[in-house]
């Protein structure tokens, strides 16, 4: 059998860039896009495009 498991090679640069992207994202973030979907949906538009 073969072994499927993938390692990822990060730097710390970009380690700590995206744990900084995923904090924003479970926080703040979250808030701001949960907003400009209830402005969108108050428009009545939910299109992706």
């Amino acid at each position: 059998m073969a072994d499927t498991t993938a390692e990822t090679w990060l730097t710390q640069e970009a380690f700590d860039r995206l744990t900084s992207e995923l904090e924003h994202l479970s926080g703040q973030g979250r808030a701001e896009i949960a907003h400009k979907i209830e402005l969108a949906r108050e428009e009545g538009d939910l299109k992706e495009n």
